[in-house]
């Protein structure tokens, strides 16, 4: 049986380091970005799922996907997502959320601003720092809502790669549970 797995969370709590533990000859790992602005949000998915249903990988993983959409821009893509699950509902799907307070990754996005902005002086690189540290509070709140209210699958959290490195998170699976390691 073939099993998504969607990682969501904010920027910088691990999902890329979650997915890259995992992805093996078994497990594609798909990367997303933002929505494409030319074509509907959906279309590259389908065409994931496509092309993995097609293979002989047993497991898909998805660092970043809608979930990550509906967190960042909630109210115009909620048809989309609901049209999307109902339309997919007949696979084996799970969320993982990824979730770390921000005391975790705050330096983590300091650097990075940093990095990218040498000639910022500490006022700005602050204003860009309270930016994120606002977006992080309120990508979580969304995220709780999301998976409370919203999706069809179901969710687990995984608060650090370590858990899915020792094969910790167990994801359900139709026919039975599949461990993940």
């Amino acid at each position: 049986m073939k099993t998504i797995i969607i990682l969501s969370g904010a920027d910088r709590v691990g999902k890329s380091t979650i997915a890259g533990q995992l992805e093996s000859d078994d497990c594609r790992v798909v990367h997303h970005g933002p929505p494409p602005s030319d074509r509907p949000m959906f279309d590259d998915l389908r065409d994931d799922i496509r092309d993995w249903y097609g293979s002989d990988q047993s497991l898909m993983i998805w660092d970043r996907a809608y979930v990550c959409s509906y967190a960042l821009n909630q109210p115009n893509c909620l048809g989309a997502i609901l049209d999307f699950e109902m339309e997919f509902e007949h696979l084996d799907i799970a969320h993982v959320g990824v979730e770390r307070e921000w005391k975790v990754v705050a330096r983590r996005h300091i650097a990075e601003i940093s990095q990218e902005n040498p000639n910022w002086d500490r006022r700005s690189i602050r204003e860009d720092y309270q930016e994120r540290m606002e977006t992080h509070q309120l990508y979580y709140d969304r995220l709780h809502y999301f998976y409370d209210h919203v999706t069809m699958f179901p969710v687990y959290w995984a608060q650090s790669a370590k858990e899915l490195a020792q094969g910790e998170l167990l994801v359900p699976h139709r026919h039975g549970k599949i461990q993940i390691h």
